[in-house]
């Protein structure tokens, strides 16, 4: 064994030689980063001591654009690595908590949606031109989202896994949800596009040999524009290769000259099912008729068409702006006037059931029984105004109406009102009802929600705001955290909660909230409604000053509350009693405030920022931003520094540092799409978001970014730091606030790669 011993001690040598140089040649690769020299400064002039950065935004060249944290750069940032929300959604890298979800969710107004023809999934659309396709039974997203150049206005579906898009130009795409890019595109002259049907859901007529040869007339008619064999179409795969529309034809509405079709016999009629079709609304007259994405004809009219319903697979129903409504016998081409003189005032909306109705809506409602012309019904909207919106039940005995931001629940037999809710601030811009009848979808703003059609009430719960976040705040103590939204909800949340631990509703949106100094109580304010405090332990009797007009609130750190109201006036509280301790009127308008100590700044829409005094109520200096909006204002605790954020010309950005001390500029950031800065409690580095959804971290003296996080779908709106330094808060568009875990991050520079592109 001692003779042994010298051989293995050689075999450890040998692979401890390996291993090192292993690490050796893996670090030939490695970029050793290290803390950047500053950016190329120039003095201002007349300014020596303001540094200006040359940056058109936060997203220029420099040391500190990264996708997330890496778990790799740093150790410290192995517990940082992708983990998933309380509800198992994916959270950006360095994000532990989100509060709310992006479950049917976009970055934008929602405008278009649609159900499946078996119901399994829904697809939305809407100005962030961006096609999404969910659950209806989770709400989760069932693949990644498809881009579309420009924003959508309309959605159908061709076929369970194909859908059709079209844009406000009537630029039309066909999509597989099983691909990612359009299977064929088409732009047509049609002008504005006004809405798109499809047939999918139409029902189809009870299967006779009338019906045969007409579902065979019809089935001619499309191979005769499609140059194809009259054979049922796979309306999930590429028709013809010829996408460009056909003339219009020679017809006047008034005659129904037949189109071209052979005379079918009953073998030439066996056809399984009529094809899908896709009608759209036309601007400058008439309506175009498509077949998975191809142009077939147009169907002319005297006046342009308002909307559109398929009464059944084979025929159409429209409402032009003269006051017509008219039936269109697809199968033939002929067409027939229901009613005449409607009134055409407000918002129109065509619906027709499976039982052959058909109900128009204004600022009433009409019922036709839609193959006779017979009236059934007329419903008034009320005082709230007219109607927007319209869909019938699965079994044609209700009607469910939209009136801004409500819906309501009709009886026809009855003639009565059976139910109504109030969905959001927003109004409903589109509604869709699955095919079994159980769900209906709302587009409300950028959320897509859910409710049971017989009841209204919600058929898939999300937690969390359904609008922007517009107020986020952390308590002092670090135990809790506030958000506040449009909708007049503001939320007490504990960390990784899935839902709030408190809701505070307020009659009327809430502009600004926060914690008090002692983690004790949280303060909302309304201009329409007043102050209101909540206790944080018996949050259900707040303490109500209905001081109308206030806007912005502020705690200097003594213990009371600085108000401010739109016309100017300020008010200092006490948070006790509400004593009044202090009030005073500025010449401006007030969008901004922030104040800590004595010094408070303030914001003026016409376009300045003042520093004032709040023990004199005297007005100390005005800072000079540049002529520009100030969007955003933040000050260190002790009242030393003061940051800026100010938005000028074409969308501008001006980020700017200042010496509250002398009242001086000490640096500053030109750039085009910063949201909002806030100082770290130590004034040292502050945090800035983005309209992109991005968070930044920038040194402060001189402005310098070290690194940043791709967080939100939208514009990040708010931002919060916890007092230990360890949290930071952030509130967007996208109508969550996520929880960041910034512990040791603040001698950390990370290494410069890409942003990331598409839809987070």
């Amino acid at each position: 064994m001692r003779r042994a011993l010298p051989q293995w001690n050689l075999l450890v040598a040998w692979l401890v030689a390996l291993y090192l140089l292993g690490g050796l040649m893996a670090c030939e690769g490695e970029v050793v980063t290290t803390r950047p020299s500053p950016a190329k400064s120039k003095p201002i002039a007349k300014k020596t001591n303001v540094v200006e950065t040359q940056a058109s935004d936060t997203h220029e060249k420099g040391p500190a654009r990264f996708s997330g944290l890496n778990p790799f750069d740093r150790p410290h940032f192995d517990r940082l690595a992708r983990t998933l929300d309380a509800l198992g959604v994916p959270l950006p890298n360095g994000a532990t908590a989100r509060f709310g979800s992006l479950r049917l969710r976009h970055s934008a107004p929602v405008r278009a949606l649609a159900f499946s023809p078996t119901g399994e999934s829904l697809v939305s659309v809407g100005d962030d031109a961006v096609l999404r396709v969910w659950s209806p039974e989770t709400g989760d997203e069932l693949r990644a989202p498809l881009q579309a150049p420009r924003a959508l206005a309309a959605v159908g579906f061709v076929g369970e896994h194909s859908v059709l898009t079209v844009d406000d130009s009537c630029h039309l795409a066909l999509w597989s949800l099983k691909g990612n890019e359009p299977l064929r595109s088409l732009s047509v002259g049609c002008g504005h596009m006004r809405q798109m049907v499809t047939s999918v859901r139409a029902p189809a007529r009870p299967r006779t040999v009338a019906t045969e040869t007409r579902a065979a007339a019809l089935a001619g008619l499309l191979a005769q524009r499609l140059k194809a064999p009259a054979t049922p179409v796979d309306t999930g795969s590429p028709a013809a290769s010829d996408a460009r529309v056909p003339a219009t034809l020679d017809a006047s509405p008034e005659s129904g000259t037949a189109l071209p079709a052979a005379e079918p016999t009953l073998a030439e009629a066996a056809v399984p099912s009529p094809p899908v079709l896709t009608a759209i609304a036309a601007e400058q007259g008439g309506i175009l008729l498509l077949q998975a994405g191809v142009g077939l004809t147009r169907l002319p009219t005297a006046a342009p068409v308002i909307s559109l319903a398929f009464l059944d697979k084979e025929t159409l129903v429209s409402l032009e702006q003269d006051g017509t409504l008219r039936r269109w016998q697809l199968w033939n081409g002929t067409n027939s006037v229901l009613a005449s003189g409607l009134s055409v005032a407000g918002t129109q909306h065509l619906a027709t059931a499976s039982n052959g109705l058909v109900a128009v809506v204004d600022s009433t409602l009409h019922v036709w029984n839609g193959r006779t012309g017979v009236t059934l019904a007329m419903l008034e909207a009320g005082p709230i105004g007219a109607f927007n919106h319209v869909v019938f039940t699965n079994d044609g005995t209700g009607l469910i109406t939209t009136h801004r931001d409500r819906v309501k629940l009709w009886d026809l037999s009855n003639r009565r009102l059976v139910d109504e809710i109030r969905v959001s601030p927003d109004l409903v811009a589109d509604l869709a009802l699955s095919v079994d009848g159980a769900r209906l979808a709302l587009a409300v703003g950028l959320a897509v929600r859910l409710v049971n059609p017989a009841t209204l009430a919600p058929a898939l719960d999300i937690p969390g705001h359904r609008v922007p976040v517009t107020s986020v705040d952390v308590s002092p103590d670090g135990k809790l955290m506030a958000t506040a939204a449009a909708d007049g909800i503001a939320a007490l949340w504990e960390a990784g909660a899935v839902r709030p631990k408190t809701r505070f509703l307020h009659p009327y949106a809430i502009s600004d909230m926060g914690f008090d100094t002692y983690s004790a109580r949280v303060v909302t304010v309304s201009p329409f409604d007043g102050v209101r405090i909540w206790p944080v332990e018996e949050p259900y009797d707040p303490l109500f000053h209905p001081i109308v007009g206030m806007r912005r609130l502020a705690f200097p750190g003594d213990g009371s509350l600085l108000l401010a109201s739109a016309d100017g006036h300020i008010e200092r509280r006490a948070m006790q009693s509400f004593e009044l301790k202090l009030a005073f009127d500025t010449n401006g308008d007030v969008t901004q405030l922030v104040a800590a100590g004595p010094r408070a700044l303030l914001g003026f829409d016409e376009g300045y920022v003042e520093h004032w005094d709040l023990s004199a109520g005297a007005k100390v200096q005005r800072l000079n931003v540049d002529d520009s909006v100030p969007i955003s204002l933040s000050i260190t605790p002790d009242g030393r520094w003061g940051l800026t954020l100010s938005r000028g010309d074409a969308g501008s950005r001006l980020l700017q540092v200042w010496d509250l001390d002398t009242d001086t500029e000490v640096a500053r950031l030109a750039g085009t799409s910063m949201t909002i800065a806030q100082f770290a409690p130590d004034g040292e580095v502050a945090w800035v978001g983005d309209e992109e959804g991005g968070l930044a971290l920038f040194e402060v003296r001189p402005l310098r970014k070290r690194f940043e996080l791709f967080a939100h779908r939208g514009p990040v709106r708010s931002l919060a730091s916890s007092w230990d330094e360890t949290k930071v808060l952030s509130g967007s568009d996208d109508t969550t606030a996520l929880v960041w875990d910034v512990s040791g991050l603040r001698t950390y520079v990370a290494p410069v790669v890409a942003r990331p592109g598409g839809n987070r």
